[in-house]
């Protein structure tokens, strides 16, 4: 039997506010967050009023976008920022996209990166390769002093313009101090963007203290935002470093069209927020905020003991191997024998347990992200499905 602190055992009404957990172990938040029901309701009532409305009147679609303004505050202190340094999007990837082109960053350009990426940031800075720029690869490995010891030393092999990776492994869950490497950056003169799509909701923020320069996140992972919920945190002394590149009618615009080519932008982070935009989904961020706030315990504390629990177990489970340190947020990813990561993950859906196959060239298993919403019993069920397949073999 499993055991956990009693402390941070007694969230049962919680669980009972995300019916995902009803019928399957889901342990996959990782890829995409559940929202709790009493935050969907009110999202969801917030839909219908503004489509009963009428959402294309003026005063209803201003009016819901100055709601989003508290929103972004409350999103803000949650964050450890200031609210003038967030945008918002619809999520990371687009974030990723506007401050890397954003950043135009000169041909021959050196970046340094990490092996265990994701597609959001491979994408742009494969195209940025193809465009001439330098990148450069290190392994992430456990994170912790030795990733940012191993970065400092790439930035000392050749002239480098940009560090671009992720705070937090989306393959292991492995992390790193940001403060620490943005000291380590800024001390040669290279900025730093952190991909924290992976780390937002599973460790306590703190932005503007960590020095980095670019922070996109995602709220509909571990935050438990609607689908369609990501930002983009630009420091202070960094905004004037990112230009505008996709842009359109948006908040506090004006133009002096047809007369002349001129426009007016505001100078925070709303510069970057053009076009329609679904503007209840980022209220409904608001709320999350408050949900989270108003739960029985800390939820980043919860997962990381549920997870450190779930790690202990399954190493010792003969012929599984955890490919995870010991958890700071949520992700236990393990490999077993005899089984690649897509089989694994079949096996395990076909049990009712659903994770996240894990491929790289030196990892082949699944991850499973166990929320504050999970419990004991999610994980001796997982547990319980591993020692069938092995019985199987």
């Amino acid at each position: 039997m499993l055991q956990l602190d009693k402390r941070l055992d007694d969230w049962t009404a919680v669980r009972r506010d995300f019916p995902c957990t009803d019928a399957r172990v889901f342990l996959n938040t990782g890829t995409l967050g559940p929202v709790a029901t009493p935050v969907m309701d009110r999202y969801l009532a917030a839909m219908r009023q503004w489509n009963a409305a009428g959402p294309g009147a003026s005063d209803v679609y201003v009016g819901w976008r100055n709601r989003v303004e508290t929103a972004r505050a409350k999103l803000a202190a949650a964050l450890g920022c200031r609210a003038e340094s967030l945008s918002f999007f619809a999520n990371v990837t687009d974030a990723i996209n506007v401050a890397l082109v954003g950043l135009r960053l000169p041909a021959g350009a050196r970046i340094i990166t990490t092996d265990e990426e994701h597609g959001a940031l491979v994408g742009p800075l494969t195209q940025l390769a193809l465009s001439g720029a330098r990148i450069d690869v290190v392994p992430f490995g456990a994170g912790g002093p030795d990733l940012v010891a191993r970065l400092a030393d790439a930035m000392d092999q050749a002239p480098t313009t940009l560090l671009a990776l992720s705070h937090m492994s989306c393959e292991t869950g492995a992390v790193f101090d940001a403060r620490a490497l943005a000291d380590e950056a800024h001390r040669r003169g290279v900025l730093v963007m952190l991909d924290g799509a992976q780390a937002a909701g599973q460790m306590p923020m703190a932005l503007d203290a960590w020095g980095v320069d670019l922070y996109p996140f995602n709220g509909h992972k571990w935050m438990g935002a609607p689908t369609g919920s990501a930002g983009l945190y630009i420091a202070p002394a960094a905004a004037e470093r990112v230009a505008l590149t996709y842009v359109g009618d948006g908040v506090g615009w004006s133009t002096g069209y047809p007369a002349a080519w001129t426009e007016t932008r505001p100078t925070d982070g709303r510069r970057f927020e053009y076009g329609t935009r679904n503007w209840p989904c980022w209220v409904a961020w608001g709320d999350v905020v408050d949900y989270r706030a108003a739960l029985p315990g800390d939820p980043h504390e919860r997962q990381r003991q549920l997870a450190h629990t779930l790690r202990q177990a399954l190493a010792a489970m003969p012929g599984v191997v955890v490919r995870s340190p010991d958890p700071v947020g949520g992700i236990v990813t393990i490999e077993v024998d005899g089984f690649s990561g897509e089989a694994l993950y079949q096996a395990l859906l076909a049990r009712g347990v659903v994770g996240r196959r894990v491929r790289r060239p030196h990892l082949d298993g699944i991850r499973l992200s166990v929320a504050y919403f999970n419990n004991l019993e999610d994980l001796e069920s997982a547990q319980a499905a591993l020692a069938q397949l092995q019985a199987l073999r």
